[in-house]
């Protein structure tokens, strides 16, 4: 009996076994805390909540083209230059402001002002006319008075000795003349190519930021501030164009702090609020 026992102990102890497992009870504490980030410190202060920061800065500048939208009417009167000769005597002639001449095709242009012109002189004994260069404009607005090289005639004499003696040639082509509509530069199409600059701008700025900020280091974009430092487009409002640039500039600066100081001041904060009778598993 007592070998009996003596075995029927043995099996208990060694065969018999019980196992327990003890886990924490765990839960979440949550914390809101409003942070310093201080570019002129060089250490974190934990009492004040104050990390330093580091800036990186990017300037940059771009000019771009674009349509002018605006339409306006436009007429112009062709002007050019005409060389008036005096072969009636050696005395000069005054022509009037607006004084009209007609070239061999017919188109009517009138002097813009006061004319004096020369007389003509004798050299060994034959009589050379003397002349004077005017400024002319056509009498209306358009192409059709973009003529070519001409004569010209002074109806104001028609019908006196002067009318054959004074007449006008021209020796360049007139220019200027026009009729239609134009394309214009408006204050929405320069309001327009600022923001398009300024938006392209200010993206490429941020994203060198982003790029270019070591990778020890945060960079929020909250924590990005940019300026315009220079506007200048090609042109005023109101501007006969077609196309016109718009030239910005846009600095942009960024306050970017360490992943291990945030993240330090983020564990002395933790701690400060653990109750005595717990722990943080970290």
């Amino acid at each position: 009996l007592f070998v009996l026992f003596v075995i029927m102990l043995l099996g208990y102890s060694i065969f018999s076994k019980t196992k327990i497992k003890i886990w924490p009870k765990t839960e979440i504490l949550t914390l809101k805390e409003t942070v310093i980030i201080d570019p002129t410190i060089e250490k974190t202060d934990f009492s004040s909540k104050i990390i330093p920061g580091t800036i990186f800065t990017d300037t940059r500048t771009s000019s771009k083209d674009f349509q002018a939208t605006g339409k306006v009417k436009k007429e112009e009167r062709a002007r050019g230059i005409i060389r008036v000769y005096n072969a009636y005597s050696t005395s000069s002639q005054v022509l009037v402001a607006n004084t009209r001449f007609v070239s061999a095709g017919g188109k009517l242009f009138r002097s813009i002002k006061r004319e004096v012109i020369a007389g003509g002189r004798y050299e060994k004994g034959k009589f050379v006319p003397g002349y004077t260069d005017i400024e002319v404009r056509a009498a209306e607005p358009g192409e059709e008075y973009n003529i070519g090289p001409t004569t010209f005639s002074i109806p104001g004499f028609a019908g006196t000795p002067k009318y054959t003696a004074f007449y006008g040639k021209s020796f360049a082509p007139m220019k200027g003349g026009f009729k239609g509509e134009v394309s214009q530069v408006t204050q929405e199409d320069i309001e327009r190519a600022k923001l398009e600059t300024d938006e392209e701008l200010k993206n490429e700025s941020k994203n060198f930021l982003r790029k270019t900020t070591p990778q020890e280091y945060v960079l929020l974009d909250s924590l990005i501030f940019q300026e315009t430092v220079k506007e200048n487009p090609s042109v005023e409002p109101g501007t006969e164009a077609d196309s016109f640039s718009f030239e910005a500039q846009i600095r942009s600066e960024g306050i970017a702090f360490k992943k291990s100081d945030i993240e330090e001041l983020a564990e002395d904060i933790i701690f400060s609020n653990l109750p005595p009778d717990k722990k943080f598993q970290e």
